[in-house]
């Protein structure tokens, strides 16, 4: 019952099914008065008005009957009156509904009843599955008036059936009133905007502006499926971790490198133990992770230097990959960093283009004979060619290219980093194929991030790659899997983020990519990127002060709003003044109002033929049923 007058207001069908109805109870009201009146005027002569339907009640269609002229006069003058009631209420109905789009612009913001029908609200506490983005304000409309009405005019009339007397459907009357007040008063008001559409979510928020507290821990509670979070403070692992194993059953896993005390969801991950060796694959593995270990802070960075470094990287993995086959074992990055900070590294480079990788014949399988021309039997051809091509540099440029690859690699020298990376606890499509769903934390201190982010940045590419291998077809994963990237840009380019944005839905891949400002997009991966293109949904908290650039771009995407003034002009003539209308535009909100949005107030975007919403933002500590789930107590 609670729900019954959200609905009304909500949903148009049951709106417009309420407004039917009332005027239908009115054309009955209608009549029930004029029959009513026709029974007085004959002082109830039943030889003249026949037998009641029922005790004292006539058929409100007793007018059709009535052949006596005086009287028809009389009802014909009720009905002129009724008509201009029954007008009236009609042309506000249409006032009320008719379209106020301005001629300089249509900017608005989004009513709570296009959300609903977009199917982007739930009510009260029953969230259903997807990203939190915020709650939308409840307003009552006209709605809900009718809703009363219509109450009360059917009681009534039902009421009229069984009584005449004046005082008892008075009591009826207020009674229904009460019982329709109460229920409009206690409707369900808190309305959540939840996205559980396949589109990318972007949430730019600048610092303690409450992004974790709204978006990020709510969505962490209520995402059923697999989960994959960059979680910089460790918040999101706290609060969401046990709700997730306990309630969602999921399977917890925690990386944190740089803590090296013991914890029960600690996993350890080798990114070179994924690498497809003596496959087809091979090369597509090893230069994806090559590629993510030697990118530049930011995209416009790359160059010679940069490109030469991966190729040092790549052949480095490949070879003492097959090495490490050759002897029963997995290569890490720890022994990838030892071999190119090693004496004499040339010289083992030029080895590596005679060294026997494999049985005479083995690479036929996977190379064609073009690449295979000049290569010793059982020598891997792509690392005699990159041997050969170390060989030729010169003995600054190599030095060059070294000091470029080892200023990204150095991390590798950490004992935990390399006892972290030095086995796999689990495979990335683990993650979104196993029985149960996973969630992963990805936990590195914001103290660390300038040295050892490129472990982070290795184990996002790893994800995404894995879950969408090429040959993959949609859906083809078991669940859904949302990847939160909370202060994404801190952890500066990624490569197969910006490309994996554009296909990574169809492998049942989300994205919630979180930053403090569009400019730190900007900066990292340049004002035109596919990252910030593929992200359809977008939530807005109020910029920074100097953050004009987020501010503008939000402003000018909400579009323009037509202004209607009063113009007053005088003539000399005493008491002549002369009104017109003036129309102009400006912002629905210009960059100030948005820098100054209140605390309490967000912008979300969405997809599709829907205007911008101004929402609300959730506190969850301050809600007991988000609360509750973050405080749920580990079980011994």
């Amino acid at each position: 019952m609670r729900n019954l007058v959200t609905k009304i207001e909500l949903n148009r069908k049951y709106g417009n099914l309420y407004i039917v109805l009332f005027f239908i109870l009115l054309i009955l009201s209608f009549l029930n008065y004029i029959t009513y009146y026709i029974i007085n005027y004959y002082d109830f002569n039943i030889d003249i008005l026949g037998m009641p339907a029922f005790k004292y009640y006539f058929s409100p269609f007793l007018i059709f009957k009535v052949k006596d002229e005086i009287l028809l006069g009389h009802i014909k003058t009720i009905l002129s009156r009724l008509y201009l009631i029954f007008l009236g209420i009609i042309l506000i109905t249409i006032y009320i509904n008719k379209n106020k789009n301005g001629l300089l612009g249509s900017g608005r913001f989004a009513t709570m009843q296009e959300l609903y029908e977009k199917g982007y609200i739930s009510l009260g506490n029953n969230l259903k599955n997807g990203v939190i983005l915020g709650r939308c304000e409840f307003k009552y409309t006209f709605r809900s008036f009718i809703f009363m009405l219509d109450n009360i005019i059917l009681a009534l009339n039902v009421a009229y059936i069984f009584t005449r007397n004046l005082y008892t459907l008075s009591i009826i009357g207020l009674i229904v009133f009460l019982i329709s007040f109460f229920l409009i008063l206690i409707c369900e008001k808190k309305l959540t905007i939840i996205d559980s559409t396949n589109s990318h979510i972007g949430l730019i928020a600048q610092t303690r502006s409450g992004k974790g507290a709204g978006v990020i821990i709510p969505t962490g509670l209520n995402w059923e499926q697999s989960l994959i979070a960059l979680d910089v403070k460790k918040e999101i692992y706290i609060y969401t971790k046990n709700y997730r194993e306990q309630v969602l059953k999921n399977k917890i896993l925690l990386f944190e490198p740089f803590n090296d005390k013991p914890e029960k969801n600690k996993v350890r991950y080798n990114p070179l133990a994924e690498i497809r060796i003596g496959t087809k694959n091979e090369v597509d593995d090893c230069y994806i992770i090559a590629e993510i270990l030697t990118a530049p802070p930011e995209a416009k960075d790359k160059n010679h230097w940069t490109e030469s470094a991966k190729n040092l990287v790549f052949g480095a993995i490949l070879h003492l990959a097959y090495v490490n086959k050759l002897e029963g074992k997995e290569v890490t990055l720890g022994e990838v960093y030892d071999f190119l900070t090693s004496d004499n590294l040339m010289k083992k480079i030029k080895e590596c283009g005679t060294y026997l990788h494999e049985s005479e014949n083995f690479f036929k399988t996977i190379y064609d004979e073009t690449q295979l021309i000049g290569v010793p039997e059982g020598t891997h051809p792509l690392v005699k060619r990159w041997a050969n091509e170390m060989s030729n540099k010169r003995g600054e440029e190599f030095s060059d290219i070294l000091s470029t690859t080892l200023a990204n690699i150095s991390l590798f020298k950490s004992p935990l980093v390399r006892w972290a990376t030095s086995k796999s606890d689990f495979k990335m499509n683990d993650i979104a194929n196993k029985e149960t769903p996973y969630s992963l934390y990805l936990v590195l201190p914001e103290e660390q991030i300038q040295t050892s982010g490129m472990l982070i940045k290795l184990m996002i590419t790893m994800f995404i790659s894995k879950l969408t291998p090429k040959d993959f077809v949609n859906n083809n994963n078991k669940y859904e899997t949302l990847a939160l990237l909370d202060e994404l840009p801190l952890f500066n380019y990624i490569p197969q983020i910006e490309r994996g944005s554009g296909f990574v839905a169809g492998a049942k891949i989300k994205l919630l990519v979180v930053g403090q400002s569009l400019s730190q997009f900007y900066k990292i991966y340049g004002e035109k990127n596919m990252l910030l293109d593929n992200l359809a949904n977008n939530v807005f908290y109020a910029s920074a002060t100097t953050d004009l650039t987020t501010a503008e771009k939000v402003s000018k995407l909400l579009g323009n709003k037509t202004i209607v003034y009063k113009n007053a002009s005088y003539s000399q003539k005493l008491f002549s003044q002369r009104l017109s209308d003036t129309t102009t535009k400006r912002e629905l909100l210009t960059p100030d109002e948005i820098i100054n949005l209140p605390e309490d107030k967000n912008l979300i975007m969405l997809r599709g033929d829907i205007r911008t919403v101004l929402g609300k933002k959730i506190q969850y500590y301050k809600e007991s049923y988000f609360n509750k789930k973050a405080n749920l107590k580990e079980k011994n």
